[in-house]
């Protein structure tokens, strides 16, 4: 389920962004949003799994959110809004990656029987 949203955002995006009256040139400065939202919120979003928050809920939280981001863009046409909610699902699950490979390597050491890498 992690890669769904990419899945689906990669090829398709744009093409939503277009017949929603997006401009070819906003299409392509939107694209960018979630690149620099990741950038900045990645250490901190799996940082908060370091202790401060139990790393399952946090990241079933982070997907949560990023999914209800994802989906109160259906209803916009705004470009202003769409970039908005794109950053904000980008930092929401910037750190998804992460916490999921921290929680596999807690397993491992764990004696989890589970063979990683």
């Amino acid at each position: 389920l992690t890669f769904l949203s990419v899945g689906v955002y990669i090829p398709f995006f744009p093409l939503w962004l277009a017949s929603r009256g997006v401009s070819d040139v906003a299409i392509g400065v939107l694209l960018t949003i979630p690149i620099v939202a990741r950038v900045l919120a990645a250490s901190g979003a799996a940082g908060l799994g370091d202790g401060r928050v139990p790393p399952v809920l946090l990241l079933a939280g982070l997907n949560l959110a990023g999914a209800l981001f994802y989906a109160a863009m259906a209803a916009q046409s705004d470009p202003w809004v769409i970039g908005l909610l794109m950053a904000l699902s980008a930092m929401a699950t910037a750190g998804v990656i992460p916490l999921a490979d921290m929680l596999t390597t807690a397993q491992v050491r764990a004696g989890a029987g589970i063979d990683y890498g």
